[in-house]
């Protein structure tokens, strides 16, 4: 967001914010303000991102969640700003700041990468900051010092600039380093899209230009000049491959190949624009937190799995202490004072002879108790093995699960869940409070060929209660031995023809582990045929009486 749009921005707000005053001031994420006014007989929301990838400010009806014990910085706003008139919005000549005056106070946004910041200041001193910098950095601002705005850069108004010496002084440069370097408000892609406008190359240095290709550039900044002064936006926004490129305040002539989206105003295109990019980031930083600690358990599953695994196969050798407890019973005539090993014909195996170790000082008969002991002691090591040998299984099979639905979540709302859906079931540990919104997401809903529903679970959860409220007849669908969503056909005790059970198989496949595979085992029976083993995680079941759809992982209509 540079200058230009800045400049169009704040004019923009101003009509809008005109004759209004606050009502309420939130701050939802530690660089995310969102004040209320009251304007016109309406509530307007001003949102302010000031996070280093997503920044702006923007007028926009956008719901978030505000943390239940409003920070000390949003309590400081409230106490001062909290009923007051907004008086103007100014920008300082043609940089990345904008100053709202309350009265005596203003609050100053500063949209500068990643120093952008926001200050309270009364009468030239600071009163409280978003992001306090102390005394030892080159800008100090903090609380009772006096507010510096951030350093002049050097560059000129583009209303007052000498091209002459700024070109015997850049000629080594490009075009467009030319116009970023020397004007202010221009940000590197709009002196791109103006050195087009010039109908000449970016990339072509300074020096290369004859007096009318130097005209050519002179007349688009004037052409800038107008625009700034008398124009209205033209909110426009660039995309390469359905990925955001650029937004402008007015419409580019550079890169005619992407895709150019319009828009009402510069709010609706900031706020669309910055809240998506906003909300995939969050998305991706919240799903990449949670798979890390998935994939820990995972290793500790499987690491516990091993030794659960070594140690069965140890208390399988029950049996031999069995067979020497008996041996030792049986022959223990044979068996002389002192003997530590004794080789006694084993009559289990054709009377092949068995060494055994005894202790000397005790008896056959205490030295056989001792191997029955440890037979009864393995034997009984050997059920509780095996048990929690199946537990560990299913867990992991539960892991696998939950990194399958982490990978297709595509909202900040499916990933709380889960997060919840962790805690709730403590096979992840998540020490925190809980963060998602009361609202639950519902399962993906398609239709059959005769409008009857099928539905898709999002998460195991989900899995869990399609299963509980399904009907004995309807239809359930899971790709077979790889993780993946549950799928529900509500038969309504109707037959379903081929058509909607392939449906119903290429959905089960897509959302699943498969989803890169041209065909994908899946497997559907009624839901009277399903079993829900005692004791097994959310979203586990048996079931039996199958049959198999060989799929493609593909959506209705692709």
């Amino acid at each position: 967001m540079d200058g230009v749009m800045l400049n169009k921005t704040g004019a923009e707000l101003q009509r809008e914010l005109q004759t209004g005053y606050i009502i309420k001031i939130y701050q939802p994420h530690q660089q995310v303000v969102n004040i209320e006014f009251r304007c016109q007989h309406r509530n307007k929301n001003l949102y302010i991102f000031l996070h280093p990838s997503d920044q702006g400010i923007f007028l926009a009806d956008y719901n978030m969640d505000n943390p239940p014990k409003p920070p000390s910085f949003t309590m400081l706003l409230r106490k001062y700003l909290q009923g007051m008139p907004l008086d103007k919005i100014e920008q300082r000549g043609l940089d990345r700041m904008l100053v709202f005056h309350f009265g005596s106070f203003q609050l100053i946004v500063e949209l500068m990468g990643r120093h952008a910041n926001l200050a309270l200041v009364k009468e030239g001193k600071v009163l409280g900051v978003l992001k306090p910098q102390g005394e030892e950095s080159q800008r100090p601002i903090s609380p009772g010092l006096p507010y510096n705005p951030p350093p002049a850069q050097g560059k000129y108004d583009p209303w007052e600039i000498p091209w002459e010496r700024l070109k015997g002084e850049n000629g080594d440069k490009k075009i467009w380093r030319l116009l970023f370097d020397n004007i202010e408000g221009i940000g590197p892609k709009t002196a791109k899209d103006l050195v087009v406008r010039a109908e000449l190359d970016p990339e072509e240095k300074v020096d290369n230009l004859g007096e009318q290709q130097m005209d050519n550039v002179k007349e688009v900044v004037s052409w800038l000049e107008n625009f700034l002064a008398t124009s209205p936006p033209d909110p426009t926004a660039l995309y390469e491959d359905e990925e955001l490129f650029e937004v402008f305040p007015f419409e580019p002539v550079a890169w005619p190949e992407m895709e150019k989206r319009k828009f009402a105003t510069l709010s609706q295109l900031l706020g669309t624009t910055i809240i998506q990019n906003w909300e995939k980031n969050q998305l991706q930083g919240k799903k990449n937190q949670l798979q890390k600690l998935v994939n820990k358990e995972v290793k500790k599953k499987e690491r516990k799995l091993q030794k659960l695994q070594a140690d069965l196969r140890e208390a399988r050798g029950s049996e031999t202490l069995k067979v020497k407890g008996e041996l030792l019973t049986a022959y223990a005539h044979k068996i002389k004072k002192g003997d530590q090993v004794v080789e006694l014909p084993n009559y289990y195996q054709d009377n092949s002879p068995i060494e055994i170790k005894i202790k000397p000082e005790l008896s056959p008969h205490a030295n056989a108790q001792k191997y029955f002991k440890q037979y009864h002691k393995k034997k009984k090591a050997l059920k509780h093995l095996k048990k929690q040998l199946a537990l560990t299984r299913r867990e992991l099979r539960y892991l696998e699960e939950a990194n399958h639905y982490l990978d297709q979540a595509d909202s900040l709302r499916e990933v709380w869940e889960l997060e919840e859906e962790f805690k709730e079931t403590g096979v992840i540990t998540i020490r925190r409070k809980k963060s998602s919104p009361d609202i639950k997401s519902k399962p993906r809903q398609f239709e059959t060929s005769d409008g009857r529903t099928i539905l898709v679970g999002r998460n195991n959860r989900q899995n869990e209660e399609l299963f509980r409220k399904a009907k004995p007849h309807d239809l359930w669908f899971h790709t077979r031995e790889i993780p993946g969503s549950h799928v529900i056909i509500k038969t309504e005790k109707l037959a379903v023809n081929d058509e909607d059970l392939l449906k119903a198989a290429s959905l089960a496949a897509f959302f699943s582990k498969g989803r890169q595979d041209s065909k994908v085992a899946v497997d559907y029976t009624e839901v009277k045929n399903l079993k829900k083993p005692k004791g097994s995680p959310l979203g586990f079941v048996h079931y039996e009486n199958y049959r198999t759809i060989l799929a493609p992982p593909e959506l209705p209509g692709s």
